[in-house]
């Protein structure tokens, strides 16, 4: 049998003296996964440390673990029991194993939450696998990608520079830099060629930028499911603002002053990201925020990943507001339906020049440069002209969104009108399950649909509110036969985007069984 392991990593200032003696057992700590059962017995008895975590994937471990085995008797697992670590030979589920987790870490004043890792990516693979062993057909409602090809245009620049094979400069290619800074403008902004840093997909330049960043974070709850792991294991503090649907799920003025104020470190980093994942809102009160943060010289790190598929195309950057203290945050992936070519870039002002050089150093630490053949292609994706193929992925989403937004609501599902994006945050109201993770868990099993729980975004899982991303559809299909200004109608979603009005119908069914 095999057994898959996911190590915790634990801020070690949490760790206090312990409440009782320390379980007098013999462990070993195996920096890997994937490890055969029987290789783990043999190197805890051959090895000697202080204690060792082992972080079980549910859908492999805890499951199969409980089944008995063809002599009648179950795989071996390992419970905490009066103070000690006590081999077990019988059945185990998900929740006991959850109990003794639990109660080995709250000998060191510690629990779940305070682990680093996001098992969102792993939700998303699980829940393909459980279509396939199931035979159930899935309703891919929780992956948030494009689904659109790549612009033609961009495509062959792509093949074109194929033979590209040097290393380029860290920042990223001159030409490309200026053609970024140039689209930038388009809407206000003011920066130049030296402003931009390419990297391999925004997320890894958030990440670095949270390691070089010297103070604490400020999360909107909702947020990206990344902002706060990765700030974890930066080691810098996160602190959340609850943001209601009554303010288009963003942090209004007052509650970002009040949450300042309530902090000693003033040295602040702010994420904002509008259009939102997993809401799908646009922020409304760019300016009140940007006065707040300029009084208090607070960073923002304006996530604008979206900002292309604002569905009125009056798309506004906090930047124009406070441009000395905001970084601008885009790339390909969503826009250009390129999340797989992995480029993005930051946009840094002058003022924020020592953090710009302290993430350059960390980038040629890491990914050294983006790959050649991808950046000469982004030249053409900024610099052709895409407007027809904006147009129509605009309209297209905007007709989606609107769809799901209609057949959806109701007296028992509160959801915001999307406004950008391809998220929507619907709240469940009748529903009544201990957490949004369980309710999302129950959707899947009755239906097939696959939703992400408001709980991976920073929301209380004990509110019913879950992330639907309307992208289940075949995006080159769609796009050949709207593009030239054709009309949208239920007949058209019904032929090209039938995933979407099937799997609507089954949740809006399963929401009035309650």
């Amino acid at each position: 049998m095999r057994s898959s392991f996911l190590f915790a990593h634990i801020k070690l200032s949490r760790i206090q003296k312990p409440k009782k003696p320390v379980p007098p057992v013999k462990n070993s700590c195996f920096p890997r996964s994937s490890f055969h059962m029987d290789s783990v017995l043999l190197k805890i008895h051959s090895r000697s440390s202080d204690i060792i975590l082992l972080a079980f994937f549910s859908g492999n471990d805890i499951s199969d673990n409980s089944k008995i085995l063809s002599n009648k008797n179950y795989r071996p697992f390992f419970i905490y029991e009066d103070n000690n670590l006590v081999l077990l030979l019988n059945s185990i589920d998900l929740n006991q194993f959850k109990i003794t987790l639990n109660n080995i870490l709250n000998q060191y004043d510690m629990k779940l939450s305070d682990t680093i890792f996001s098992d969102v990516l792993l939700k998303i693979e699980s829940i393909g696998s459980y279509g396939i062993k199931s035979g159930k057909k899935i309703y891919k409602f929780g992956f948030g990608q494009s689904p659109f090809p790549v612009p033609e245009s961009v495509v062959s620049a792509l093949k074109t520079n194929a033979n590209k094979h040097t290393y380029l400069p860290m920042q990223g290619l001159e030409a490309l830099r200026s053609a970024i800074a140039d689209n930038l403008n388009k809407i206000n902004n003011n920066f130049n060629k030296e402003d931009i840093v390419i990297g391999p997909g925004t997320k890894e330049l958030m990440f670095l930028t949270q390691i070089a960043f010297q103070g604490e974070v400020l999360l909107p709850a909702p947020s990206w499911v990344s902002y706060q792991p990765q700030a974890f294991i930066a080691k810098n503090t996160v602190h959340w603002i609850q943001t209601t649907k009554s303010s288009n799920w963003f942090p209004t003025a007052e509650q970002l002053e009040n949450k300042i104020k309530s902090i000693k470190n003033k040295n602040l980093l702010l994420f904002i990201n509008s259009p939102n994942n997993p809401s799908g809102t646009v922020c409304k009160n760019l300016q009140e925020i940007a006065e707040v943060a300029k009084a208090h010289k607070l960073i923002i790190l304006s996530d604008e990943i979206y900002s292309q598929l604002t569905f009125d195309n009056q798309y506004r950057s906090i930047s124009n507001f406070y441009s000395e203290g905001t970084i601008v945050s885009s790339g390909l992936s969503k826009w250009c339906g390129a999340g797989g070519w992995r480029l993005g870039f930051f946009a840094i002002p002058e003022q924020l020049s020592a953090l710009k050089n302290s993430l350059k150093i960390l980038s040629s630490e890491s990914f050294t440069s983006v790959s050649a053949p991808i950046q000469y292609a982004a030249i053409e994706a900024y610099k052709g002209d895409h407007s027809a193929y904006l147009n129509t992925v605009r309209k297209i989403l905007s007709f989606a969104g609107n769809y799901v937004y209609e057949n959806l609501k109701s007296n028992v599902i509160n959801v915001t009108k999307p406004e950008g994006g391809f998220y929507l945050f619907p709240e469940f109201t009748n529903a009544k399950f201990s957490s949004s993770s369980e309710m999302c868990k129950d959707i899947l099993n009755k239906t097939g649909v696959a939703l992400l729980p408001g709980s991976d975004f920073g929301i209380d899982n004990k509110k019913m509110l879950a992330r639907l991303s309307y992208t289940d559809f075949d995006g080159s299909s769609f796009l050949s036969n709207t593009i030239g200004g054709k009309k949208l109608d239920h007949a058209t979603i019904k032929k090209y985007a039938p995933n979407i009005v099937e799997g609507v119908a089954k949740l809006k069914d399963w929401s009035k069984a309650l």
